[in-house]
């Protein structure tokens, strides 16, 4: 009794044939005890495992351990060693052995099929048999293995294999081979290639049967009259328009025709497109673009160009290069409130791109850079509060719309430090802070403001508030009382002022000192001519004077 195996991939079965001494159609004579069935014969008629099961290996009751001489004697019988068969065809091959009785245990497993050196535990598409034909001495083990529409896939060396009592008995290598159409290992690639540059292409195909031999086409244009032999390399000296490349494979059994791979020639790529603005700041832009047609060349850099609109400044046109992807780029040194054209090109290993169209975007407010101008702090004659003036900065640095001004005062006394913050309106040029303190030191400093933030504080102005409500500058306190404490910074338009009428002044003086030096240079020159001309006596006016000659001949009294 033996398992009989898988018929058909799913059904089990065991078969005893047990050798009573009586023969069986005149075979016992010539077999020497166990009988000999075909597999037809097994067939004809399954005893299944879950009816019967014979124990086997036992002998007076017990199982006895198998010397190593007598496993060493244990061999498969040799069987078929090469199978060729077509492509798609059933390939079978079965492997048999016989056993003493003595050296198997009652739990030892079958025959096992190995292949590559991996036993194949499922079986998907092998289909098996195990028989096993026992007598009193020898189990004859035999099992037959059938490959259904065999593959490529399934070439190989197979092995059977039987483990006795812990040793592993193997069968000589069974080698499958498939013969079919040629088979492609390597196909013409797609290439990207540079204009007019040799490049080279490779077709690769295997059977069996051998050789393999190889045409080429460009663009179904067969280009080798004689076959080359697998594995062909196509040199092409160069090209300047695309073109398609394939290969057909011929052996005996016939041909197969590769996919056909497509050669691009490396071109100038097209200009970017959709350029648009990420967001924007006071002094900086992000834009992002699509790249155009790479013309088969990766891009590897573009540049962004940046033109003042209304040029504020000696360098209008600013370029900027950047490494992609990603096509993004933050623009910067940008004046706030200002608008800039912009636009992109890109580069490939073969050259530049055309630039993208232009477009117009601004960038947002920005924080003043100047100072208020002359800021000066005076105390009202109460003594009650602070009367703080200054001049707006100037309006093309002010970078936005003035939203107002901050002011920080910042009150010193024997209490402590306090400092305070106030606003004022944008069009506010004074502002009214009451005193915190007396008898203490006010330090003020005023910063204009817009959307774009605060702008830098005007140079700090100290005034000393004494207790009786007057303020001196904390630089001349021993002088006396003064009624304002300018700051270090004057206003630009009172300076021009105070200059043009300084000049008119002077001018005024130098012309009234020239007309008073030009009469009393005339009076002095009269004088030496004619003599003394006037004296003053005490009370009239006497004239005198002394001829040097005389034409008269009568003196004349007067």
């Amino acid at each position: 009794s033996r398992r009989g195996g898988s018929l058909g991939g799913s059904e089990s079965f065991w078969v005893t044939v047990t050798n009573l001494g009586s023969p069986l159609a005149g075979d016992a004579g010539r077999h020497g005890g166990p009988w000999s069935l075909s597999t037809g014969a097994l067939l004809a008629r399954p005893l299944w495992a879950r009816q019967h099961r014979p124990k086997r290996g036992l002998v007076s009751g017990h199982w006895t351990k198998p010397s190593a001489s007598s496993l060493g004697q244990l061999k498969f019988n040799p069987t078929v060693g090469h199978v060729v068969i077509n492509e798609l065809k059933d390939v079978t091959f079965n492997c048999s052995i016989k056993v003493p009785q003595l050296l198997l245990r009652p739990d030892s497993p079958g025959i096992s099929l190995w292949k590559d050196g991996r036993e194949l535990h499922t079986l998907d598409r092998i289909a098996t048999s195990h028989f096993e034909i026992l007598d009193e001495e020898e189990v004859a083990m035999t099992s037959t293995f059938s490959i259904r529409a065999a593959q490529r896939s399934d070439n190989g060396s197979y092995v059977c294999k039987l483990n006795v009592s812990g040793m592993e008995i193997a069968s000589d290598p069974i080698l499958v081979q498939l013969e079919g159409l040629p088979h492609f290992i390597q196909q013409p690639e797609k290439l990207n290639v540079t204009k007019n540059s040799p490049f080279n292409l490779t077709c690769q195909a295997v059977g069996p049967p051998e050789p393999v031999e190889i045409y080429w086409f460009r663009n179904n244009v067969q280009l080798n009259a004689k076959p080359y032999i697998s594995p062909s390399v196509l040199t092409v000296p160069g090209l300047n328009e695309t073109a398609l490349f394939s290969c057909e494979a011929h052996n005996s059994k016939g041909l197969t025709a590769s996919s056909p791979g497509q050669v691009n020639v490396k071109g100038i790529p097209s200009a970017p497109e959709t350029v648009r603005v990420l967001k924007r700041m006071s002094h900086s832009m992000v834009i992002s673009w699509v790249p155009g047609f790479d013309a088969f060349s990766a891009l590897n850099s573009c540049s962004v160009q940046v033109k003042e609109a209304v040029p504020q400044s000696n360098v209008s046109l600013l370029l900027f290069n950047t490494s992609v992807p990603p096509h993004v780029y933050h623009i910067q040194q940008l004046w706030p409130m200002a608008d800039y054209n912009i636009r992109v090109s890109c580069k490939n290993e073969v050259g530049w791109s055309a630039f993208s169209p232009w477009i117009t975007a601004s960038t947002t407010e920005g924080a003043p850079t100047t100072q208020p101008l002359n800021v000066t702090v005076s105390l009202n004659e109460s003594g009650s509060f602070l009367e703080i003036h200054w001049v707006k900065p100037p309006l093309e640095r002010t970078h936005g719309e003035l939203q107002g001004y901050h002011i920080w005062h910042t009150w010193q006394d024997s209490k402590g430090l306090q400092n305070i913050s106030s606003e004022t309106q944008p069009n506010a040029t004074v502002a009214i802070l009451p005193v915190v303190a007396t008898n203490a030191t006010c330090l003020v400093r005023v910063a204009a403001v817009t959307k774009g933030g605060v702008g830098p504080f005007s140079s700090p102005v100290e005034v000393f508030v004494p207790a009786s409500g007057k303020e001196i500058p904390v630089s001349n306190v021993s002088l006396g009382l003064i009624t304002s404490a300018p700051s270090l910074t004057p206003a630009s338009g009172n300076a021009d002022s105070f200059i043009v009428a300084l000049g008119f002044i002077c001018g005024t003086v130098a012309v009234g000192l020239i007309l008073c030096m030009s009469v009393v240079i005339q009076k002095r020159c009269m004088e030496t001519k004619y003599g003394n001309a006037f004296s003053r006596n005490d009370s009239e006016l006497v004239v005198n004077y002394t001829a040097k000659k005389s034409y008269c001949r009568r003196a004349v009294e007067l």
